[in-house]
């Protein structure tokens, strides 16, 4: 007797003519034929995917996702009140920041979309995720630029592969492109001592604000942000205790770790900062204002 194969395929061309896509043919419980996309460009690879919903039982689609579109899928994406996401990750104790879901937004709405929003979301193949990602130099933009909207992508198609709108997330098969990192070095002993010493601060450095939270942050190895959020009531004669950090977009948060920790500092470094403001020594140490307000110089 005749094996019946579960599915069938056949491919159709696009309107443009310059690709094929394979679709599938199915009957479902009524006996109705039904036909949907795989959003595979060869056969072989159509094959597997409609292998792959056959095991997991779903070579019929669920209705009410299956014609979603990914601008549709994306609308509250990276939108800090509104993203499904970032709310679960938050419930179940993850971590992510405000500034961070601006970032994947802005990829969002810059590359994102503009490629992919007119597409259904589990019709987009590793092809089409490949040559968008080429498409990037062709723009003049970087490779990093490139691969981090190829993070964002991912994590939002693992998110729908998660929720079962698709069967398989096809950015985890597209793999990075190679970076050129940039060489960094560091300023050596001379250099430190000529750029920091006291004597020249007033002719080297334009702002004593500057120059002080430039100089603290070289000693302690603090971050930006950590020596932004200071507070007077934070700094003692041996030691500075690090609570919290200074978003330039959202103001006062906790630090990268969410850990407080204590910094011992030199003696003349207290002093320097004890001296940095014409006030009674509250609020903020690194203040344009005189400590009173969320008016923070950057240093």
């Amino acid at each position: 007797m005749r094996y019946k194969a579960p599915f069938s395929l056949l491919a159709r061309k696009l309107k443009s003519g310059k690709k094929t896509i394979y679709y599938y043919r199915v009957y479902d419980t009524e006996g109705k034929r039904k036909t949907y996309s795989t959003g595979c460009t060869t056969k072989t690879s159509a094959r597997e995917y409609c292998l792959s919903l056959y095991k997991a039982g779903k070579l019929i689609p669920n209705r009410k996702t299956k014609d979603i579109t990914f601008e549709e899928y994306s609308k509250d994406w990276w939108i800090w009140d509104k993203c499904s996401y970032i709310k679960s990750r938050l419930a179940r104790g993850g971590s992510i920041s405000r500034t961070y879901a601006d970032i994947n937004r802005g990829n969002l709405d810059n590359h994102i979309i503009p490629q992919f929003g007119s597409y259904s979301v589990n019709t987009i193949s590793v092809g089409d995720i490949e040559k968008w990602l080429l498409s990037f130099s062709k723009k003049k933009l970087s490779n990093t630029t490139a691969n981090h909207n190829l993070k964002t992508l991912r994590i939002m198609l693992s998110e729908a592969k998660r929720l079962e709108l698709i069967i398989t997330n096809p950015a985890e098969a597209v793999k990075p492109l190679k970076e050129i990192p940039k060489q960094r070095g560091i300023i050596n002993p001379i250099e430190f001592k000529e750029l920091f010493n006291m004597d020249n601060s007033e002719t080297i450095w334009d702002n004593p604000i500057a120059y002080a939270g430039n100089l603290l942050s070289a000693i302690t190895g603090l971050r930006q942000g950590e020596v932004l959020a200071l507070k007077y009531a934070d700094l003692y004669i041996d030691h500075i205790d690090v609570k919290n950090s200074w978003d330039r977009n959202y103001g006062l948060k906790d630090t990268k770790t969410h850990e407080e920790r204590s910094i011992p500092i030199p003696e003349y470094i207290f002093s320097i900062l004890t001296q940095l403001n014409n006030t009674e020594h509250e609020g903020f140490i690194f203040s344009i204002d005189g400590g009173k307000y969320l008016l923070v110089a950057i240093c």
